[in-house]
């Protein structure tokens, strides 16, 4: 699981990228450890209300997963979420060297605002997520 930062208007977010082993399991993980998610579709799950010890209490926890890819033309990448399952099937037909499923985590506040805004939060966070889905 990486990190990263994403730049917004107002703030910071830090986003983790999981890359590594079974994606779906992984989703499966984080909806058995966490509970059920209040928003949930294919491409996008979401949890509310949810504390981590060291970070914060009543925060949002969002995973968005789907294809990224990259134009070889403007070399710039986009990311397509999944939509639904023939749509996920579809996209991971297209898995190649400039097609990639990619799936992040996002941790925000009540507010949308970034919580994590130090290394020790980051590494927190980072460890109750690779606990979430028993890595």
């Amino acid at each position: 699981m990486k990190s990263q930062k994403s730049y917004r208007s107002t703030d910071t977010v830090i986003t983790f990228g999981v890359f590594k082993g079974d994606l779906d399991e992984h989703r499966r993980q984080l909806k058995e450890h966490i509970g059920r998610p209040q928003s949930e579709n294919m491409g996008t799950l979401v949890w509310e209300s949810q504390e981590i010890a060291g970070i914060g209490r009543n925060l949002t926890i969002k995973l968005s997963d789907g294809l990224m890819s990259m134009d070889k033309y403007e070399g710039d990448a986009y990311w397509e979420l999944f939509k639904n399952d023939q749509d996920k099937a579809e996209k991971l037909k297209r898995i190649n060297s400039k097609n990639w499923r990619h799936m992040e985590i996002e941790i925000t506040d009540a507010s949308g605002d970034n919580p994590i805004n130090n290394q020790d939060k980051e590494t927190t966070a980072r460890n109750f997520l690779l606990k979430k889905i028993g890595q």
